[in-house]
């Protein structure tokens, strides 16, 4: 069953068994439903007039029968219902039918508190306004973003391996115990100061089936930067001071001696 805003479709036929009477025959007598209420079904066209104008008829069910009719839906007909009760976030993900029942009991027995004071109002058009009180008209595809921050930290063997391979490449040895501590340390700190951001967008169909999803991140920080951070870090150092001196003059000197171009 598709819900529509406005018309809606005509009570389907079908045989029902005795055990789902019985038990939604319990279930109205909990929720004091009056069987004998009257609820507004939607509209359907009848003959044609004389100027060739097609006519509506009003359709009105008591609470019994139009909640009943959800026995008469076949499965994809309740597979669509609650598919668009999750939409509208009026069922939970994963609803069974049961849930799904008891809920369009309740759009059942709305439409009848209408239709005593006049208004028509179908329990499709309920489910359909509780997909407009989310800010979504329904029968249109629903956006939905969501966004999540989180704080990449480098393991310990993987932030030992980045500060083994600066000082190894910018002083020529390996670090001390302590030096990779240090090190270490402040590669965490950079991390956590620098959470990164995961936007998912996702796209529901009518009926509420995703139909498509992306991912962004924004934020954070890259291998590249931790590197550079490490870098820095290690060329501040006086030790790093010492080094470029020392192999500036080793530089100069070959110059010197072998007259290459400085």
């Amino acid at each position: 069953m598709v819900l529509e805003t406005g018309a809606s479709p005509a009570p389907t036929g079908g045989t029902v068994p005795t055990t789902a009477e019985a038990a939604a025959a319990a279930r109205m007598a909990q929720t004091g439903a009056t069987p004998t209420g009257r609820v507004y079904y939607g509209s359907r066209p009848v003959e044609r007039g004389a100027e060739g104008h097609v006519r509506q008829e009003d359709q009105y069910l008591s609470t019994e029968d139009a909640f009943m009719d959800f026995y008469k839906w076949d499965d994809k007909q309740r597979r669509d219902l609650i598919a668009q009760g999750v939409l509208s976030g009026q069922l939970p993900k994963g609803a069974d039918i049961t849930q799904a029942s008891a809920w369009w009991q309740r759009l059942v027995n709305e439409a009848a508190n209408f239709a005593s004071v006049g208004a028509k109002v179908s329990p499709m058009d309920i489910a359909a306004g509780a997909v407009d009180a989310a800010g979504q008209q329904f029968g249109m595809p629903k956006t939905v973003t969501t966004s999540r921050t989180a704080t990449n930290i480098s393991d310990p063997m993987t932030a030992k391996a980045m500060t083994t391979n600066a000082f190894r490449q910018m002083l020529g040895r390996d670090p001390a115990p302590g030096e990779i501590g240090s090190f270490a340390a402040a590669l965490q700190q950079a991390e956590q100061a620098a959470p990164s951001t995961e936007t998912t967008t996702s796209t529901y169909n009518p009926e509420g089936y995703l139909t498509n999803e992306s991912k962004q991140t924004q934020g954070g920080i890259t291998a590249e930067g931790e590197k550079q951070l490490l870098e820095d870090k290690l060329k501040a150092t006086s030790e790093y001071g010492v080094q470029q001196a020392a192999t500036t003059f080793a530089d100069a000197t070959h110059r010197a001696i072998w007259g290459q171009p400085g």
